[in-house]
């Protein structure tokens, strides 16, 4: 009996004991302002010293309201420590292996908000990232001055906000929380990992044109950034919330709630003037971003075609950009053949040659030089489950916006010439194709005397049918000059023009005189029998005799 109340105790006693030895994290955004006490750890205090550098176990929560230890508004948001206070590790945290196993994969593949990536996407992700697994969360400067309370979108407190940076390979970068409702605590030893996050394109987009840190120290510089660092964070959360939105046009959408909320920010930022202005910035540029030219799209199969029409000389047109973001993109290239120039927000695209079949262009990219999306997320997670995770900003993951054009000539018909002559030469014989447009070409007969002419225009600019002319030109004396014919196109059929070449026909009076007195005998018939020969050159073409008044005629 009391071997077994012995054990029973030593049982209890170890369960006490895992318990004490748990850190209790608050969290962030739950508590009230009405609560009395904080564990807060303020940026301005330094852990307890010891032998080994220990991480700052501190969550993040909320400060008591009215427990003032930031700076004025006239300050740059810093603590009375320097950012060492909170130590890191005396080495480099140790990386995880390549691929561990994911204790996590189970439950996150249940919740909606977070999901493993398919492996593949996990592999790529991972060599794009190029950041190392290992990093260490550091808790960094106040955004705001004082406590902004709760914020109706959110429905949870906010507090002074501590910026944050994950250190990774000797280099603090801007770390942005992903569950506001979790706590965070300074010295946290975290690790890049394969989930994603809700609307994970348009966070990495924030992210992107968002505040960016990357420097050895913790953010040392303006209050300014720190207005900058909350409204990228504030969007964020937004975004994770579904009230900041990828529109179903392709454009950034904020529900008005946020508007609300961030008037309320605002006064308790350390330059409230800024703050906003930096967040109405911000919304446009993400607006903008996600922005591609009216007549381009992002999807290459859905792109409307641009139809280029004959002036004359060459197929041309000219389309506007209603979105006015023309400036941030360059086709120059895009289509073989395809001569793209842009003035402002009108693109001019023209070709010589008839484009028969749409043509879509190469993959146009953002010369904006950010690049948002999915994989510029680059997703931090600790052991401990009830701190939260972060996100810090891939840009090798990342893509620039991109888009498509695609264009084609207007109808264009063919037209046969067929050649025939009474002496059957045929080939080489010229003609020229004028067309009621002021186009001119000129074509030769081959060997059967044929010509095939595709590709002609049927329309002029205005929308009207030209007409054609066929001339022969450069006709051997030889031969009458054939009239010139005309001709109008039909898309889908030929037209058919027959030229005949005809010899010149001719009349020739041959009158017989006498020798001697010069005169023409009458009626003796002296002068019949007479024969007289037509040649051409060498070659006798036809024979005459003369009747009995001495006459001859062809």
């Amino acid at each position: 009996m009391q071997k077994i109340m012995k054990r029973t105790l030593a049982l209890i006693l170890a369960v006490v004991l895992c318990f004490s030895a748990m850190p209790f994290s608050a969290f962030a955004v739950e508590m009230t302002p009405d609560e009395t006490q904080s564990s807060q750890a303020q940026p301005s205090e330094a852990p307890a010293e010891s032998s080994q550098p220990e991480p700052s176990t501190a969550p993040e929560v909320s400060p008591q309201p009215g427990a003032d230890a930031t700076p004025g508004p006239d300050e740059s948001p810093k603590p009375t420590a320097t950012p060492e206070a909170f130590p890191s590790p005396s080495a480099e945290p140790s990386p995880t292996p390549a691929e561990p196993a994911d204790p996590y994969e189970t439950e996150l593949t249940q919740v909606d908000a977070q999901q493993i990536w398919p492996a593949l996407q996990r592999a790529r992700a991972r060599a794009a990232a190029g950041i190392g697994t290992g990093g260490v969360l550091q808790m960094g400067y106040y955004c705001f001055k004082s406590e902004v309370g709760t914020l109706t979108t959110l429905g949870e407190y906010v507090s002074q906000m501590p910026a944050k940076t994950m250190l990774i390979n000797g280099t603090n970068v801007a770390a942005y929380c992903l569950e506001h409702e979790k706590g965070a605590t300074g010295g946290t030893p975290y690790t890049w990992t394969d989930m994603s996050v809700n609307a994970q394109d348009t966070v990495g987009t924030i992210m992107a044109l968002g505040f960016q840190w990357s420097a050895a120290d913790f953010w040392t510089g303006p209050s300014d950034n720190g207005d900058k660092w909350a409204v990228t964070q504030l969007l964020i959360w937004e975004t994770i919330n579904g009230h900041a939105f990828m529109q179903g046009n392709g454009l950034f959408g904020v529900e008005a709630a946020v508007d609300a909320d961030m008037e309320k920010c605002a006064p308790h930022a350390y330059n409230p003037t800024k703050f906003l202005e930096y967040y109405r910035d911000l919304k446009k540029r993400l607006n903008d971003y996600m922005k591609v030219p009216s007549f381009a799209n992002k999807d290459a199969a859905k792109v409307d075609t641009i139809t280029l029409k004959w002036d004359g000389s060459k197929y041309s047109a000219t389309v506007t950009d209603t979105n006015g973001v023309l400036n941030k993109f360059s086709f120059a290239n895009a289509i073989p053949g395809v001569t793209i120039t842009s003035n402002g927000n009108a693109l001019t695209l023209s070709s010589t040659e008839a484009i028969l079949s749409p043509k879509t262009s190469s993959e146009i990219r953002s010369q904006s030089g950010a690049a948002g999306g999915k994989g510029a997320v680059a997703v931090w997670r600790t052991s401990d489950s009830s701190q939260q995770n972060f996100a810090t900003y891939n840009a090798a993951g990342g893509e620039p916006v991109r888009c498509f054009i695609k264009v084609k000539t207007d109808a264009v018909g063919s037209a046969g010439l067929k050649k025939t002559s009474e002496d059957g030469k045929v080939e080489g014989i010229q003609f020229q194709i004028t067309g009621s447009d002021g186009s001119s070409t000129t074509k030769t007969t081959d060997a059967s005397g044929n010509i095939d002419i595709d590709g002609l225009p049927i329309y002029s600019a205005d929308g009207s049918k030209i007409t054609y002319t066929a001339t022969e030109i450069n006709v051997p004396n030889k031969y009458v000059k054939p009239q010139s014919q005309t001709f109008q196109l039909t898309e889908g059929q030929t037209a058919s023009i027959h030229f005949e070449n005809k010899l010149k026909r001719w009349r020739v009076t041959v009158t017989k005189s006498d020798d001697t007195t010069g005169s023409t005998p009458q009626g003796n018939g002296s002068l019949a029998g007479a024969k007289y020969g037509v040649y051409r050159g060498n070659e006798l073409v036809k024979e005459y005799t003369t009747d009995e008044t001495g006459n001859c005629g062809t």
